[in-house]
């Protein structure tokens, strides 16, 4: 038979509610704050209009066969038509076949609070990945550029061989 609640038991769940309701607007406050200031990188970032993306993983487990994993990621990439930070967690079941993968994505903002706490110590590590990125991206543009170059160079000849 359940027993019925005392007065003190009242008191008590009502001076819990109140030091959660304090709790939860202190939480949202700094978590708005963190929010904005993580922005501010982004926007920064965006300006720069780089076009690639990048990621760092910041929590990832596996199963003692290794069949079974998953992780969590910050990257910096293109989600719902709009460039910033993304918090993405995967995960896969290699005992089922590569068929058995699921993945989630979430703007910065959007995701939960917890992943964002973790998920703030990587951007330095992020920064240097798009840095990594940009650079191996250069280096094959330069290279496609050339191609380019010299195939159109090609057309600039006629058929006989001359130049036109």
């Amino acid at each position: 038979m359940p027993e019925v609640a005392t007065s003190t038991s009242i008191f008590a769940i009502q001076a819990n509610l109140h030091k959660l309701s304090l709790a939860a607007k202190n939480l949202n406050e700094l978590s708005d704050k963190l929010t904005a200031e993580v922005s501010e990188i982004e926007d920064t970032i965006n300006k720069l209009n780089l076009g690639i993306t990048a990621y760092v993983v910041f929590e990832a487990w596996s199963d003692d066969t290794g069949l079974e994993r998953g992780a969590w990621r910050l990257e910096y990439g293109k989600l719902m038509g709009k460039w910033g930070f993304i918090i993405n967690y995967s995960t896969e079941d290699l005992g089922r076949g590569p068929d058995n993968e699921f993945t989630e994505n979430w703007l910065f903002k959007d995701s939960p609070r917890e992943k964002r706490l973790r998920a703030v110590e990587k951007i330095p590590e992020l920064l240097a990945a798009l840095v990594k990125k940009s650079d191996e991206v250069a280096t094959e543009l330069n290279t496609r550029v050339k191609y380019v170059q010299d195939l159109a160079t090609s057309f600039s000849f006629s058929q006989d061989g001359s130049k036109k």
